[in-house]
């Protein structure tokens, strides 16, 4: 698999189980903090959840980028992330709101920036 993260690095989400509809559920990213981006399919399956260990106990965590409708978010998958930590979106995607996204502050974008895609 090939997953597109903050890094570029495949291998900073170390753990992406299917299920049985052949999507994926990202169980935990492995990556530098910052801004992460969370792909919205990896080699063509749907990333349809991120579970609650995924990105726990990140402080440098400051935002996750999302670049397409929004996966099933555990509610302890961003726990212990930077206090200024956010959910960013690309404006028009389904399933966010703002400004407040599945209890996380939220921010609708009119594109990602060019090194978040």
């Amino acid at each position: 698999m090939s997953p597109l993260a903050s890094s570029g690095n495949p291998a900073d989400f170390v753990c992406c189980r299917p299920t049985a509809d052949n999507a994926l559920i990202l169980e935990y990213y492995t990556g530098p903090g910052g801004a992460v981006s969370i792909p919205e399919a990896i080699d063509g399956r749907p990333v349809t959840r991120v579970h609650g260990n995924a990105f726990t106990n990140r402080p440098s965590l400051t935002s996750a980028m999302f670049s397409g409708k929004a996966p099933t978010v555990d509610w302890s998958a961003f726990k212990g992330s930077s206090p200024e930590f956010k959910v960013c979106y690309l404006t028009g995607s389904s399933g966010f709101s703002s400004p407040i996204w599945q209890s996380y502050p939220a921010e609708g974008l009119a594109k990602l920036p060019d090194d978040k895609k």
